[in-house]
């Protein structure tokens, strides 16, 4: 086919759909306006169609021009190297359509879709959008189709794409088989990757911070537990601890940063690792976390994990070596007979005095009270349970929407707003300790989890973020949440049943867990929920490690090359067969259906002593049915009628009622055959 033919109207339409499409699902990482500029290209183009005319103007088309090299250029200076790169693509492709007129700068755009394509799995990496990814693509295959297969009338547009439809289908399990048994290799060169915004938890913890995060039903981690059994009081997921606090930042201190730095650059553990025996009580989970573009991973206290990537940190906490770009799936065990491995918390690495340290801005009433207490308890821990008392026996809410704060910070909440949300309540608690003189810091994480009975494991979201203090006392560092002490149903419920569905997720109207009240609503959630954690359990989690394992059970322990072969061999096999299958289905199927139907009119020319011969027109077998039955005659003539107006009607015009009519007309001279025959 001559590649400068001019492209029909349903194929520029399906290549406008997909890019459009597709720069609209990587707007939030490439900007809107990248999407704005395809759309206006892509709405142009269509409007030049409807109104006959191939050529955009010149002086638009400078204009569209210009305005790409302007997105170029400030992607490249206000992102990383790989977001210009994609930008500039994506912008070619909005250029290409405008200027879109035959078949080379289809090709073109349906290749650089696939690349886009597979750069945008970087960032969309869920089972919902991977299948709208696929719609994208197949839609850029579909116009490239109908250039070669698709006539103008809609009849034919859909036969067309139910035939491609199909094609689709037999090659998913083809791909599947592919993904599944190909060899793992490791990439040649790597491109920097972005740097995305922090997701979640962050370093620097203002007061309302955790409260404003808490507005939000965006998934966290998911964990599934293989060993062990937690209770929902003990669910509280380390992520990492603030040891400096300036009055009202909590942020981790100078050198608390330097060993983290140091511990991902030498990627060595800054803490002894307790290997799990038979004799130590322990809990084995898995965990699946979602990109935060931070290295701080989840775990329950005193957590470990065996794989090489993950550092320990002084501070009970789990460090990744890099930050998470994309979902992560570790295995980690924590060690729960606490008494006795709380001998690891001794502070000879860092010393307790950075957690002792108090913001320069006084608070003299907290002093002042502090001191009172301190003349009744002479101890640490009666000190420690009277400040809680106060905390419980005092009227103090809990609430995401507390009275604006003004200094002293920490007066004014204990003593007179008394509202607050959990870090409120860790803040002002550890800043008491240390008044004191008792060592204490600060640990963020997410609290509890909810249950999916499918896929038997619990999801933490943003809503679930959560602080409480470690207070270091008789030798080792000890938990305690003083929100259990003001709203000590928040431990053993979720969020929602701790506020009421009013104040629970205000921002989010819409979003499910409103009417989670509904069965059908809330299993339909679970449901989509579990198809997605299977997907980023098996699909996008699935590696060397996993291959191996598949193909150990599917061919044993031994000879791993032979069974890749084999493996091998039977793809090979399997497309073999399935392009014969195609070819031969090709074959057998290629006839339009009013050659179908005329067929099958000419089948029964025999039993009226006729030789049918593929040189015999309609009208000439007219001839030679003059001496057959009137019934007969007449249904072949109105056959003949409807062939002269199939073959030479123009093609724009519906053909649709015209087969119709031949089916019924070839089923009437059928009956009449048969009738004679009888």
């Amino acid at each position: 086919m001559n590649r400068l033919k001019p492209l029909p109207k349903v194929a520029l339409i399906s290549a406008a759909a997909g890019v459009s499409l597709l720069s609209l699902m990587m707007s939030q990482q490439l900007g809107w306006f990248s999407f704005a500029f395809v759309l206006c290209c892509s709405l142009y183009r269509l409007w030049l169609i409807d109104n006959g005319n191939n050529n955009a103007s010149k002086w638009l088309s400078k204009l569209f021009y210009l305005l790409a090299v302007v997105l170029v250029v400030s992607a490249a200076l206000s992102g990383s190297i790989i977001g210009a790169l994609l930008s500039m693509l994506v912008v070619a492709q909005g250029l290409t359509l405008l200027t879109l007129k035959a078949l080379r700068g289809l090709y073109t755009i349906c290749w650089v879709q696939f690349f886009l394509t597979a750069a945008s799995m970087m960032y969309l990496q869920s089972m919902h959008l991977a299948i709208i990814l696929f719609v994208l693509n197949f839609l850029l295959l579909f116009a490239i189709y109908s250039v070669f297969h698709c006539k103008s009338d809609r009849q034919d547009i859909q036969i067309q794409l139910k035939k491609i439809t199909k094609l689709a289908m037999v090659a998913l399990p083809i791909c599947l088989l592919i993904f599944a048994l190909m060899p793992r290799l490791p990439p040649l060169w790597k491109m920097p990757k972005p740097q995305p915004e922090t997701r979640g938890l962050q370093e620097n913890l203002k007061l309302g911070d955790i409260a404003r995060l808490s507005r939000s039903d965006e998934l966290a981690f998911r964990v599934s537990f293989a060993q062990g059994v937690v209770e929902r009081t003990d669910m509280y997921w380390r992520a990492l601890t603030l040891d400096q606090f300036d009055g009202e930042t909590w942020r981790q201190g100078e050198l608390s940063s330097a060993m983290t730095k140091l511990a991902q650059a030498r990627k060595r553990d800054l803490r002894p690792m307790v290997l799990p025996n038979e004799k130590r009580a322990l809990v084995r989970y898995q965990i699946i976390a979602e990109a935060s573009y931070q290295p701080w991973l989840f775990s329950l206290d005193m957590g470990y994990s065996s794989d090489p990537n993950i550092i320990h940190m002084p501070d009970f906490s789990l460090l990744y070596h890099q930050d998470l770009m994309q979902k992560l799936q570790y295995s980690a065990y924590s060690l729960i007979d606490e008494p006795r491995l709380q001998a690891h918390g001794n502070q000879s690495t860092l010393g307790l005095s950075a957690y002792l340290q108090l913001p320069t801005q006084a608070n003299p009433q907290t002093q002042q009270w502090l001191q009172e207490l301190k003349q009744t308890y002479k101890d640490n821990p009666s000190l420690i349970a009277a400040v809680l008392d106060y905390f419980n026996q005092q009227e103090f809410y809990y609430t995401l929407a507390p009275k604006p704060l003004t200094q002293p910070i920490i007066d004014n909440f204990l003593f007179n707003t008394r509202e607050g949300f959990c870090e409120h309540y860790a803040s002002a608690f550890a800043y008491v300790m240390r008044l004191a003189g008792i060592p204490s810091r600060l640990v963020i994480g997410y609290l509890g989890g909810e249950y999916n009975p499918t896929g038997e494991y619990f999801s933490l979201y943003q809503f679930d973020a959560h602080a409480w203090v470690e207070v270091y006392i008789q030798g080792q560092w000890q938990k305690i949440d003083p929100t259990s002490y003001v709203a000590p149903e928040r431990i053993t419920q979720n969020l929602q049943q701790t506020l009421g569905r009013d104040e629970f997720l205000p921002d989010s109207l819409f979003s499910l867990y409103h009417y989670d009240q509904i069965p059908m609503v809330n299993e339909a959630r679970l449901l989509l929920a579990n198809i997605d954690y299977q997907w980023t359990r098996w699909i996008l989690n699935y590696d060397t490690q996993k291959q191996k394992k598949l193909l150990a059970q599917l061919f044993g322990e031994n000879n791993q090359w032979q069974s890749l072969l084999i493996a091998l061999l039977i793809v090979i096999i399997l497309l073999v067969v399935t392009l014969v299958a195609l070819w031969l289905h090709r074959q057998q199927k290629s006839l339009q259906l009013w050659q179908v139907q005329y067929q099958k009119a000419c089948k029964q020319l025999p039993k009226l002593n006729i030789e049918h011969s593929d040189q015999l027109t309609p009208r000439q077998i007219l001839v030679r049915l003059q001496h057959q039955p009137t019934s007969v005659r007449q249904s072949w003539q109105q056959i003949c009628l409807l062939m002269d107006e199939i073959l030479y009607k123009p093609p724009h015009m519906q053909k649709a009622a015209v087969n119709k009519r031949l089916k019924q007309s070839v089923n009437k001279f059928v009956k009449a055959v048969q009738a004679i025959d009888v």
